[in-house]
């Protein structure tokens, strides 16, 4: 959902930021208490709150959790980021998602 205001595309850190509301529906996903609910639910729930086009901002919010441990203290919580980061490209090419890694070959 975009709010008022916001119209086109972003550019910069702004393109990878979420609104406040934002944030806090994607840390909610993440809370002990949601990481205790199944993959599919934990889908769902992200999908009801996030559009594909929000995808790539969530999933940028998602890698910085990642890589500050104590921002994301338990496994599950770890295990719930990378799981969403997975389901938000799970039907195209892995060489579509843009938090997927790449072998130099």
């Amino acid at each position: 959902p975009t709010e008022a205001g916001r119209t086109g595309p972003q550019h910069g850190a702004a393109a990878m930021s979420l609104a406040p509301k934002e944030l806090a529906q994607l840390l909610g996903l993440l809370s002990e208490e949601a990481c205790g609910n199944s993959f599919e639910v934990l889908s769902a729930s992200f999908h009801h709150c996030f559009l594909k086009a929000d995808h790539f901002r969530a999933g940028s919010v998602l890698v910085m959790l990642l890589q500050q441990p104590d921002l994301l203290p338990s496994s599950p919580q770890r295990l719930t980021a990378l799981y969403l980061l997975w389901e938000m490209y799970r039907t195209e090419p892995l060489a579509a998602n843009p938090f997927a890694a790449r072998s130099e070959e």
